[in-house]
């Protein structure tokens, strides 16, 4: 195979198709310098066994002149499959992906996965400074049709940022928290956002929990209420933020992978509910950071 892919070996840094000089370029434009990389620079993958999507690089870029306002190290997270090639070598079986549109079916999903992250990441920058905290990002580079190959974010290293590797495990006392029927209100959270136009959701959210609190008063009859109604949208209110969150990064590619040839309709239908999902998360977000004030 002569055509060049993200599963396919590069000659930039770690194997990737991304070079000593895109990342100075950006860097350059970012901090706006001619400070120049070093004969010292260095890189060194930090998350190798922890992903298959990216490497993962702690760049020292030696500066040349050396400056304090200058970042001594940051964070290069680069889009590549070649993690995922690895671990495919050590499965039994020949079959195993191992033709060539199953791999380039997976690379276009993760292109997709990687350009929702950058847009996200351009989303949160817009908020007011303060209001999340997040790692300083110096630039995010989407695939595009002119640029099928370097897909990566370059972000501020952050010391002591402990992932959760699977030889990790929780202790019982960790998970107590979590050993419990569950909140009405995050069902409700999932089942809104991914079920209803983000206009609809907006508009019929409260009223169709006063619905299904109608219908739990039946059910207790008698009894005392588990919780009143106000508790059940307060619950809802809270658990927007993350539970809406983890869910809009994915409702475009998931819908591309499914759908094969959209509609213009059906489109704009998957940008409204995912725009409206974005703009509540920031709002919920901002709204329950106020109330512990």
């Amino acid at each position: 195979m002569t055509e060049k892919h993200l599963f396919l070996p590069g000659d930039g840094l770690c194997g990737t198709h991304v070079s000593w000089s895109d990342i100075e370029e950006e860097m350059q434009h970012k901090l706006g310098t001619s400070a120049r990389f070093g004969p010292n620079k260095s890189f060194k993958n930090i998350a190798d066994g922890k992903g298959f999507a990216s490497k993962i690089l702690l760049i020292d870029p030696d500066w040349q002149p050396h400056l304090e306002e200058h970042p001594k190290h940051f964070v290069a997270k680069i889009a590549s499959l070649l993690s995922g090639e690895k671990l495919k070598s050590k499965v039994d079986g020949e079959d195993w992906m191992d033709d060539v549109g199953s791999q380039i079916a997976i690379e276009k999903l993760m292109k997709r996965s990687h350009n929702v992250e950058v847009a996200i990441y351009e989303k949160l920058e817009m908020l007011p400074e303060g209001k999340l905290r997040l790692p300083k990002i110096y630039s995010l580079k989407p695939f595009s049709e002119s640029n099928p190959l370097k897909g990566y974010i370059i972000m501020e290293y952050v010391e002591n940022a402990e992932g959760a590797p699977m030889y990790s495990n929780c202790t019982p006392e960790s998970l107590k928290p979590g050993a419990h029927f569950g909140c009405t209100a995050t069902d409700f959270v999932r089942l809104f956002s991914l079920g209803l136009s983000g206009s609809d959701r907006r508009k019929h959210w409260e009223e169709l929990m006063e619905v299904f609190y109608k219908y739990l008063e039946e059910e207790v009859g008698d009894r005392a209420m588990p919780y009143t109604l106000e508790q059940l949208k307060e619950a809802y209110r809270r658990f927007f933020p993350i539970g809406a969150g983890l869910i809009a990064p994915f409702i475009r590619q998931v819908f591309e992978a499914v759908v094969q040839n959209p509609t213009e309709e059906q489109r704009q239908q998957v940008i409204e509910k995912t725009e409206c999902l974005l703009e509540d998360v920031f709002s919920y977000h901002v709204r329950n950071e106020n109330l512990g004030k």
